[in-house]
């Protein structure tokens, strides 16, 4: 039976969704087409089922499209709730900026504290933009993120130090960040209290902004 995901989705009540999900997977795993692969998996998550799990999970960690994966990643998080933080983390190591920002925003929506340190360590990568997005998601967290943003303002690091510093500068937390550094400064090395003493400075003058 050579059906298209599209009608294959008006068959549904003809078909039901056991023999439905069949011809979709098959579908995907056969198609050359993204567009047709999308759809495939898009209408496996709308049917539901722990059963079609693999497949999208399969989609997000290995199809060679990004939209594909971005989609995937996407439905993960709406559809299967109960199993999503770990394939999203792994999706956190993907090349496509856009299936990172992707798996970053609905792990924010369910467990924002499992990729702080994640998100930390790419405020150093190779490229530009992974780095500007780790920052963003961070600002996004909001104070569970701030004590490791500061320790990240003392890195040896330039990029990590200059992406810290840009983060929480933008966050909402200003005097919550005051008083965190004010209270560790006295324990730091002389190097990195001239670092912290510099962003004080910064949130000081922010603040009579």
């Amino acid at each position: 039976m050579n059906l298209t995901p599209n009608e294959i989705k008006l068959k549904i009540n003809e078909l039901g969704k056991e023999q439905a999900s069949e011809l979709l997977k098959s579908i995907y795993s056969s198609s050359n087409d993204h567009q047709e692969r999308i759809q495939a998996i898009k209408l496996l998550a709308e049917f539901g089922g722990n059963k079609n799990f693999e497949i999208i999970e399969n989609a997000l960690l290995g199809d060679e499209n990004p939209y594909v994966r971005i989609l995937a990643a996407n439905l993960i998080g709406e559809y299967f709730e109960d199993q999503a933080i770990e394939p999203l983390k792994w999706a956190l190591k993907d090349k496509s900026s856009y299936v990172f920002r992707n798996a970053c925003e609905e792990l924010i929506k369910k467990s924002p504290k499992t990729i702080i340190d994640i998100l930390i360590s790419n405020l150093s990568s190779y490229s530009p933009t992974f780095r500007n997005i780790a920052a963003e998601m961070l600002i996004q967290i909001g104070e569970p993120a701030i004590k490791p943003l500061i320790a990240a303002a003392t890195s040896k690091n330039p990029d990590t130090r200059r992406q810290a510093f840009k983060a929480l500068q933008k966050m909402d937390n200003l005097d919550l960040i005051k008083s965190f550094i004010t209270e560790i400064i006295p324990k730091k090395k002389r190097q990195n209290r001239e670092f912290l003493l510099s962003l004080l400075q910064k949130i000081d003058k922010l603040k009579n902004e």
